[in-house]
């Protein structure tokens, strides 16, 4: 074997041992303190500017964070926990126990195979030395490792140990921390001045403190410091900040709490008190709340009146008009009812709060006016003539417009009322009509105004005009629900109007191929997926999904076909197909939220077999309950061993078990199965669930024994294909609950 590199000459080299030898497949880079004591110190990081929009502050805080952490880890900066700040004005991070310097890097260098390395003398080769010549080491820091090539077995390598000091970190911050705002990512960025850099707002001031050292960068032609500023009307000048710890402190004497938190605790407790002292109570919304936490950098609450006219609009257009243009809370009474008050936050401690009240008074009675035109003008057409005007709005190009999708969804709207209730007849009629005016109001003023109102509004005017409650109702909820953690509607009939329009847009958009593809979601269609699931899980409507969009694909294969877009669409099957298991997709993340992957999936994988909705959640939820039992892990091996010993290519379903050809524990094994499929047929016929799942697993005795006492694969064809025959009735059995072999 050649000696080691660190000889020079003469036969006392080759003696030398060598001093480290690594040996595996892999190398590695290892980090490691040199025994060095790295002290560490807090730092501070806050960046001054224009007010922010209140809706990215929080988004951008969260990035400015997570752009530091990375950067830190690369620059191997340990620390401990960061907090961040933010106000209208600021953003802001102090970053505990900083260590001083970079940890130290010690790395393996891999150079040229041994072979390469040493002449036939075993003395080193050019590739070797200049192997050495990079690394500013000398022959006596080579070692040999092992490591396997691409092709072939593994080698032998030279190699060395390459250590780096790390540096100051005082030295690191300047490039650090200047790069922060400029990896920001904003909606809309401007530039102003000659500044070449942009930002959200134009930035004033910039704060970097480690320990007592103020870290000098620069940003936007904007050196940094040490002073950071209060209230922009209270206390609007530089205070010095001694270090991290004090920030918080030093700004609250300056009118300035920087943790949003504890505005957002201030703000609702204040508004409480505020409508308590008129009689009211505050209608909280925690939307309204996220914003005018990043409005205020001292919040104050000032509770004003409004003309009682105005408690004649609907509810929920009063709240609308004030969260929407004067971000101003509602109160209600003991019932929940408006009250003729608002809450405001002002940013300022105001000199009289009644003056602030009567000003914010004549804005809201002007929105108010508005609001209340809308509203007046809107009830002097019918709901019905307002819908006339859906031929005008597209819908999507290639299906016409918002007119012809509520026909759509009138049709399978119908469609469930009558296989879901075929005994109210009434109610497919009642479906069809709120069908055709769900969307009537999205072209009324009020909700050209609000947008947000939409649904709500056709339900008020339907009751304006005195038509059917439950048809009001259920154009008033079937946009429910707007979210995941949303309200669902509250009547069936909204239900079942709400299921047909989401139904509706799965099944015309992906007839276009409009499905979504990763984190694109333009039509919101997995927002609309989970609704429908919510819906029938939870008011337990037992509906076939492929039925359903079977339905829904031939109505938008007749309206495009009336359209003369049908060459547009897609073949009606893989369509349905598609959505079917789009929707099931959704159910399965959902699913998987509480229960194993393993146990949804294997439900999931019988596909035809499965029932409706909720009959999918009993079954997920009964094969969950003996999952998480101790008696789970054998009835899976007995069960996966029939699997596998029929493979994918099991006995017919023509050829029957030859009773003639059984032996003892085969005949045991053949009347349980009979038994079992009886009572698994009964059982999942009334739907019962988990009795069912109990007959199945029933059947893990006899299939042991048969095991124990049987040869499958007997050399006689005609008694192996029997017995096959009769496991295979056993593992469709099974999978007829599910698929055994996802477990």
């Amino acid at each position: 074997m050649p000696a080691a590199p660190g000889a020079e000459t003469g036969s006392d080299a080759k003696e030398q041992p060598i001093e480290r030898r690594a040996s595996g497949l892999a190398l590695r880079s290892v980090i490691r303190r040199r025994g060095r004591t790295i002290m560490a110190k807090d730092l501070l990081f806050e960046l001054g500017c224009e007010d922010l929009p209140p809706l990215q502050i929080q988004g951008a805080l969260d990035e400015l964070v997570g752009v530091f952490t990375k950067q830190a880890e690369g620059l191997r900066l340990k620390h401990g926990p960061i907090q961040s700040f933010a106000t209208p004005r600021r953003l802001a991070f102090r970053v505990s126990a900083v260590a001083e310097a970079q940890e130290d890097l010690e790395e393996t260098k891999v150079g040229p195979p041994v072979a390469a390395a040493y002449d036939k003398d075993g003395n080193p080769t050019n590739a070797a030395l200049g192997f050495l010549r990079g690394l500013n080491l000398g022959a006596q820091d080579l070692f040999e490792v092992t490591q396997e090539k691409k092709k072939g077995k593994p080698a032998q390598y030279i190699a060395a140990k390459v250590l780096e000091t790390g540096r100051p970190t005082v030295e690191l911050l300047p490039e650090l921390l200047g790069s922060l705002p400029g990896a920001l990512h904003w909606p809309k960025a401007m530039r102003w001045g000659r500044c070449p850099q942009a930002f959200a707002r134009p930035v004033h001031w910039l704060v970097g403190r480690f320990g007592t050292e103020t870290i000098d960068f620069e940003f936007a032609g904007i050196r940094s410091d040490n002073k950071t500023y209060g209230h922009r009307f209270h206390d609007n000048h530089a205070v010095a900040l001694e270090s991290p710890s004090g920030y918080e402190a030093a700004l609250l004497k300056l009118h300035v709490n920087v943790l949003p938190h504890e505005r957002s605790e201030a703000i609702l407790r204040l508004a409480r008190e505020a409508a308590e002292e008129v009689g009211g109570h505050l209608l909280e919304d925690p939307v309204l709340l996220d914003e005018i936490v990043h409005l205020v950098e001292w919040p104050v609450a000032v509770c004003g009146t409004f003309d009682e006219e105005f408690l004649k609009l609907p509810p929920q257009v009063l709240v609308t008009s004030m969260r929407k243009h004067q971000r101003y809370f509602s109160v209600v009474d003991a019932s929940g009812a408006p009250m003729p008050h608002f809450v405001t936050i002002a940013n300022t401690i105001p000199r009289s709060k009644e003056v602030v009240a009567r000003g914010n008074r004549r804005v809201l009675r002007a929105r108010l006016k508005d609001a209340e035109f809308f509203f007046r003008e809107d009830q002097k057409r019918s709901l019905q003539e307002w819908g006339e005007g859906l031929d005008r709005v597209t819908y999507v190009e290639g299906l016409g417009s918002l007119a012809d999708k509520s026909q759509r969804i009138a049709a399978v709207a119908s469609w469930l009322a009558e296989k879901l209730y075929p005994h109210s007849p009434n109610l497919a009629a009642q479906a069809r009509a709120a069908s055709l005016l769900a969307k009537a109001d999205l072209v009324t003023g009020m909700v050209g105004e609000f947008p947000e109102l939409q649904g709500y509004m056709g339900g008020r005017y339907l009751l304006a005009e005195g038509a059917d409650p439950a048809v009001a109702a259920a154009v008033g909820e079937h946009y429910a629900p707007k979210g995941a953690q949303d309200e669902l509607p509250q009547t069936v009939l909204g239900a079942l109007v709400s299921i047909a329009d989401r139904v509706d847009s799965i099944a015309s958009l992906f007839a276009l191929g409009r499905m979504p593809s990763g984190a694109a979601d333009p039509f919101a269609l997995r927002r609309a997926a989970l609704g429908v699931i919510r819906i029938a899980l939870e008011r337990d409507l037992r509906f076939s999904l492929k039925e359903l969009f079977d339905v829904a694909v031939a109505e938008v294969v007749a309206s495009a076909t009336q359209l003369g877009t049908a060459s547009k669409l897609g073949e009606p099957a893989e369509v349905s197909a598609k959505a079917l298991d789009f929707v099931l997709t959704r159910l399965r993340h959902l699913a998987a939220t509480e229960h194993k992957l393993d146990v949804v999936d294997a439900v999931l994988a019988i596909g035809s077999k499965l029932e409706d909705l909720p009959a999918i959640q009993q079954r997920i939820e009964a094969l969950s309950g003996i999952r998480a039992t101790a008696e789970f892990e054998p009835i899976a091996v007995t069960f996966k061993r029939v699997a596998n010993i029929l493979g994918e290519t099991p006995p017919a379903a023509s050829i029957k078990v030859n009773v003639e050809l059984l032996g003892d524990a085969e005949t045991v094994l053949f009347e349980r199965t009979a038994a079992a499929r009886s009572l698994l047929s009964e059982e999942l016929g009334r739907r019962g669930f988990a009795a069912a799942l109990a007959a199945l697993v029933s059947l893990r005795p006899p299939v042991d024994q048969f095991f124990e006492d049987v040869l499958v694969n007997d050399p006689d064809e005609r008694v192996r294909v029997n017995r096959h025959c009769l496991l295979r009735d056993v593992l469709e059995l099974f999978n007829s609950f599910a698929d055994v072999r996802r477990l």
